[in-house]
């Protein structure tokens, strides 16, 4: 995990060296202060030497003015850096997601998930890119002062050391209660954003049964789990820096109060006292901050491990590492031979040693009864899934020898379920197609009937379409839908229940374009509802068997 994440800072090494640098050198001008000030006190205002105190004043104003714009440079240069390799961590992490099979979205929730691209990873990049650049200003930053106590007083380091071995101790034994509750606050964070995204797409379904009050309960049970775990959190992070600050303050009070005795007797300087005071802040500090970053890693490894886990997802399926160029034309003979497929965690098969043969360019009927695999076989088409047994062959060639993409370019589906994504008309039905023109778009949508007579496209193709078509009919959406397969082209069509949402006149005339459309590329019509349509091939799914006629009416 530690090469992955290394792999999107290496890029930046350069930029990350800067920062530190400047960094270095505002530290050390942070160091310099208190020695300027025990200067400025026994050699200055101690022997009222006017002309010497405003020279440190001066040195120590220009030492602030440079410490000033170089940490503004730091913080530029290192903002930059975070959020380039933050935006980098999700989006590869967004693109493995985009390869994983449909099996794992059916068994994984949509919030958990979206928690593990947003919280984790920002916890990770935080620990990776911020807490280790802090780390080492603040190690360089706890060595220069004990180095500087050092040239004060031998004895004082010694104090200095007591007081950050004594934390570190203390902070050290909270260690498995904060990696355990950093956990369970992260799992509740889970719970609530899957809670969200699951009950905002059923809204209506919540008002359609009268739930409001019940799923407002469920979010409080939640929110009371989440509190009781994260207050107990807070407990322990505050103990963790409380603590410490309270043995600093009190060892300060300690010092003042035994200092005097020494400055009393010409032990030590009252500007070394002080000096030494600062020093001591200067590197708790530190120390505290470097306690904290030994926080900040049991989160970043509660985070890691989640983020692991989904990366070790496998997708079920890939393309070949030597892929075969596609037939050309790539809607040749589509061949199942002796096809059995199990769903994986399953034991029952859906299909078993199930063949047929589909002609170049024929329109076919797929037909059986609900549940007997019609849409499996349409995600076997695109390799959602590939066969427990058998081969699928296009051209001769099995699919599985073809590069993914490829093949889902030249395959498309129409299904019962649209897609629809926020924007506009065009933008949806140009999905598939980023490169077509307005002109395609909008003869695409009139093909499907999308723009004849209806109130809900009163701007054509620029009409702006909700969060996954919630205000449009299940037609409208499966117009979409198929307008996109009238403007991609695909050599294959399927059409998977597309049109069940539609009366029978306007299906009649969707498949007389599809027919007019597609005259000489393969379409299989997958239905329950054949229809009027005159069909090349008719093949029914029964029993996990492939049962074909041919020149069906």
């Amino acid at each position: 995990m530690w090469l992955w994440i290394a792999g999107f800072i290496k890029p930046y090494a350069g930029a990350l060296v800067l920062v530190m640098v400047l960094s270095l050198i505002a530290v050390g001008g942070g160091l310099a202060q208190p020695y300027l000030t025990k200067s400025l006190i026994d050699d200055g205002i101690l022997r009222s030497d006017s002309s010497f105190i405003w020279t440190l004043v001066a040195i120590g104003a220009a030492i602030a003015v440079c410490s000033t714009v170089l940490n503004f440079l730091v913080r530029r240069t290192y903002v930059s850096l975070s959020c380039t390799v933050l935006h980098a961590m999700r989006e590869d992490i967004f693109k493995h997601i985009l390869s994983l099979s449909p099996t794992y979205f059916s068994g994984s929730k949509q919030g958990d998930i979206q928690s593990r691209l947003d919280g984790d990873i920002a916890e990770i990049q935080r620990f990776a890119v911020d807490t280790l650049l802090a780390s080492v200003n603040n190690i360089i930053m706890l060595v220069g002062s004990l180095v500087l106590i050092w040239t004060l007083s031998p004895p004082l380091v010694i104090v200095t050391a007591g007081v950050i071995i004594i934390s570190t101790l203390f902070v050290r034994c909270l260690r498995p209660t904060l990696e355990t509750m950093s956990r369970r606050a992260r799992l509740h964070s889970s719970a609530i954003m899957g809670f969200f995204v699951e009950k905002l797409r059923c809204v209506k379904f919540i008002q359609a049964h009268c739930a409001e009050m019940r799923e407002i309960h469920r979010l409080s049970d939640l929110h009371i789990a989440m509190r009781g775990d994260a207050l107990r959190l807070q407990f322990v992070a505050y103990a963790a820096h409380a603590v410490p600050t309270l043995i600093t303050s009190l060892t300060i009070l300690g010092v003042f109060g035994f200092g005097s005795g020494y400055i009393a007797s010409g032990e030590i300087t009252l500007g070394a006292l002080i000096a030494f005071v600062s020093y001591l802040q200067k590197s708790i500090s530190p120390a505290q901050n470097l306690l904290g970053s030994y926080v900040s890693l049991q989160k970043a490894r509660v985070s890691m491990e989640r983020v692991k886990a989904l990366m070790d997802e496998r997708p079920a399926v890939a393309s070949p590492s030597e892929p075969i160029l596609l037939p050309c034309p790539a809607n040749g003979i589509l061949e199942f031979r002796d096809v059995s497929f199990i769903y994986p965690g399953s034991h029952a098969h859906v299909l078993k040693t199930a063949s047929a043969v589909i002609p170049s360019g024929s329109h076919v009927l797929l037909s059986g009864k609900s549940g007997a695999g019609k849409t499996t076989i349409t995600d076997l088409l695109q390799r959602y899934y590939d066969p427990s047994e058998g081969q699928i062959l296009l051209g001769g060639a099995n699919i599985a020898d073809f590069n993914i993409a490829d093949l889902r370019r030249v395959i498309y589906v129409v299904s019962q379920e649209a897609t629809v994504v926020h924007g506009t008309l065009a933008d949806n039905i140009r999905y598939g197609s980023p490169t077509a023109s307005d002109k395609e778009v909008h003869n695409a949508a009139e093909l499907a009937g999308l723009l004849v007579n209806s109130p809900r496209f009163v701007d054509g193709i620029r009409t702006i379409v909700g969060e996954r078509g919630a205000d449009l009919s299940g037609g409208e959406r499966q117009r979409i839908s198929l307008a996109r397969a009238l403007l991609m082209k695909p050599e294959i069509l399927v059409i998977d229940e597309g049109t069940s949402a539609v009366d029978v006149l306007t299906e009649n005339a969707l498949f007389s374009t599809i027919r007019n459309g597609f005259s000489n590329k393969t379409v299989i019509y997958v239905s329950h509802r054949p229809g009027d349509m005159h069909y090349d091939v008719c093949i029914e799914l029964v029993r996990g068997q492939l049962i074909q006629a041919r020149s069906v009416p």
